[in-house]
C-alpha cells in the first residue's frame, strides 16, 4: 500500500489487549480484495506511541511497525 499522507495509519487496525500490549492488523489494499491479513500482538509501546498516539505520525514509524506486524504476526485469509 502506497504511504498515505492525509491518513497514514490506512490499513491498520488497533485493539487494546492490556496497559501494556495492543493487537495490531494490517492489511493493504491487494490484500483487502483477496481477503488476507496479517495480525499480530504488539507490546512496545513506543512504536504505538509513534504511530497510534501520535497526531502526525512519520513514515518510517508506520513502515517499522508494518514490518514488525507481517514479520512477527500470523498471515490469515
Amino acid at each position: 500500500m502506497a504511504y498515505n499522507k492525509n491518513y497514514p495509519l490506512e490499513g491498520f487496525t488497533f485493539r487494546k489487549v492490556s496497559s501494556g500490549a495492543y493487537k495490531v492488523t494490517y492489511e493493504s489494499d491487494y490484500d483487502r480484495k483477496i481477503g488476507r491479513y496479517w495480525t499480530a500482538r504488539i507490546e512496545d509501546m513506543t512504536i504505538i506511541d509513534a504511530t497510534k498516539n501520535a497526531e502526525n505520525p512519520k513514515r518510517c514509524d508506520v513502515e517499522q511497525l508494518r514490518r514488525m506486524v507481517k514479520r512477527n504476526g500470523r498471515k490469515e485469509w
